[in-house]
């Protein structure tokens, strides 16, 4: 861990431009941006996501450079002839042309092996057909037991590292329908089942941090959290996906179980709930 006080010398200079100037043994300004990126930069104590920040005088700023871990293999939950069915690991990208998960997203993920297979999914997913349930740790305890968020999203700014969505005027952005329900609530955090009507990138976790609960782990959206707990990345697992079989038409359903890490934390929060799939 690097640590610096900004000087007056240094001040309004972005924040990747400031460590690339004051921390000499950084062995990249690749790694830098990474480690940024990845939640490993803090300003008094708070977590910047953006290398585009202008710091200034007086601020402490404390560097943790990160080694990138590889993640596992996905698990393959399911295939045939027609699709295979994997259980996708937090970190590991997806580059999937029917569907996707946000990198730190992990859960059932469905891909098509053949031309006459990927057209038939395609379509169950652009009709809303396919059924997709997820699972999600929130900062703070949600009062309603259920609740549905309707509105219409779209870009609110770009930067480096990606780019953050966000509620807009219907005519700038496009519809996006989440249903939630309460599982466990605690007085830090709340377990909840997301069941997204619309395929909106982020659309999940630009919902709950518009509603005030962030995903417990996404700096990203949620620059704050009340939760003492500080997990690696945002808890939010795709755990069943239902669909017509591209061959059969039988309707199947494919389920994820929960990764260790989501585990671990929502064993400390719910110690006496014990979710089933």
């Amino acid at each position: 861990m690097a640590k610096f006080t900004v000087t007056p010398k240094h001040s309004g200079l972005t924040l990747l431009a400031y460590l690339r100037e004051v921390y000499e043994e950084a062995p990249s300004v690749k790694a830098i941006k990474r480690s940024i990126d990845n939640k490993g930069v803090t300003i008094n104590g708070r977590v910047e996501r953006f290398s585009t920040y202008k710091v200034r005088a007086g601020e402490v700023v404390e560097l943790h450079l990160k080694e990138e871990k590889r993640p596992p293999a996905a698990a393959i939950l399911y295939e045939d002839d027609a699709l295979k069915v994997i259980d996708k690991p937090p970190g590991a990208l997806s580059e999937n042309p029917l569907h996707r998960l946000d990198k730190e997203t992990s859960g059932v993920l469905v891909l098509a092996k053949s031309k006459e297979a990927f057209e038939a999914l395609y379509l169950q997913f652009k009709e809303r057909k396919a059924e997709k349930l997820y699972l999600a740790i929130v900062d703070g305890r949600v009062e309603e037991d259920a609740f549905q968020v309707d509105n219409f999203l779209g870009v609110k700014k770009r930067y480096s590292g990606g780019t953050i969505y966000g509620s807009v005027a219907p005519k700038l952005g496009k519809r996006a329908i989440t249903r939630f329900k309460c599982l466990v609530k605690s007085k830090e955090a709340t377990f909840l089942e997301c069941q997204p009507k619309t395929g909106r990138t982020h659309q999940i976790r630009v919902h709950l941090k518009e509603r005030g609960h962030p995903v417990l782990g996404d700096w990203q959206y949620g620059q704050t959290f009340q939760c003492p707990l500080r997990p690696e990345r945002h808890l939010l697992h795709a755990y069943k996906l239902v669909l017509d079989h591209p061959e059969t038409g039988e309707r199947v359903t494919f389920k994820a179980p929960l990764p260790k890490d989501f585990l671990e934390v929502q064993k400390k929060l719910f110690p006496r709930h014990t979710f089933s799939l």
